[in-house]
């Protein structure tokens, strides 16, 4: 397989009140098991991948690419990607920087949901980027002109990102929930929940607070409270029992944290009315726990 490549700079005639800025552009197919990095770059950079599939790496997270997604690199964050060797990937990538370029990729998704995104091939999104190299090839390039395309872009993905976003954000949450509630007794952390939903924790935690108004830490603390009530009224299990079973591998921190939750102890719980207590705390639980 052939591989072909270009990449394109743009010549020096950038206007001074642009604030963001076409830096390069380039295409690609690659070969099998083509690779780049690891390394850093001074700008932002977007890959969208045509077809076929790989690898992206940064922050010692890889994450597998295919057709119909794109991946963002960030400044200054080392990465590294490298293409299949069944079906390696052609790609698109536009570099860009400026000081309005991280709120247009907020709103575009890009930095709360994590480096990667699918996108749709509309033909309007597809044109923008191929006129943009084509532009740059022909050494025609106008400022203007190349700034419409990628304006182009970035609408494209932040109107694709708003029809889209309502929907993923109650799957995410409700995904988050499930394995909040399948794996609660396994010790497990913030990190973990973003990691199985491959977003970023910043925005784990805006979805969080948007919808139940607790943090994911919260929301995981209070569920493992009130599975431990549950095991605390209907068994005979030792406080120690107790809290290994709802996840927390330190009884003395599960005591302490239940004690600042309800303001007594477990073992002073067994001694009151429990199924008021739980009633109780059943009803400070949002409805999807």
């Amino acid at each position: 397989m052939s591989r072909e490549f270009i990449e394109l700079f743009r010549s020096n005639h950038a206007t001074t009140s642009s604030s963001v800025t076409l830096c390069y552009a380039g295409k690609e197919s690659c070969k099998p098991g083509h690779r780049f990095g690891p390394a850093a770059r001074a700008h932002y950079l977007i890959h969208f991948v045509l077809r076929g599939k790989g690898k992206f790496t940064t922050n010692r997270v890889v994450y597998p690419v295919h057709a119909n997604q794109l991946f963002l690199i960030k400044p200054g964050e080392p990465s590294y990607y490298i293409a299949d060797d069944q079906e390696p990937w052609e790609y698109i990538w536009v570099a860009f920087m400026g000081k309005d370029v991280s709120a247009i990729l907020e709103d575009c998704g890009l930095l709360s949901r994590g480096p990667i995104m699918s996108f749709q091939p509309q033909e309007k999104l597809l044109n923008a980027l191929e006129n943009t190299i084509r532009q740059l090839s022909s050494h025609t390039e106008n400022e203007y002109s190349l700034l419409g395309d990628l304006y182009t872009v970035f609408g494209c993905l932040a109107k694709e990102y708003r029809d889209t976003a309502s929907q993923c954000e109650n799957l995410y949450l409700k995904q988050a929930v499930n394995f909040i509630q399948n794996n609660y007794s396994h010790n497990i952390r913030v990190q973990d929940i973003a990691d199985y939903l491959q977003i970023d924790r910043t925005y784990l935690y805006r979805l969080f607070m948007n919808e139940f108004h607790l943090s994911p830490k919260q929301y995981l603390l209070k569920y493992q409270i009130r599975i431990s009530l549950q095991l605390l009224t209907n068994s005979k299990m030792q406080i120690k029992e107790v809290a290994y079973s709802c996840g927390f591998s330190d009884p003395a921190a599960f005591s302490k944290y239940f004690y600042k939750e309800l303001g007594f102890t477990p073992k002073e719980f067994r001694h009151i009315d429990g199924d008021a207590i739980l009633s109780y705390v059943n009803k400070q639980m949002p409805a999807d726990a």
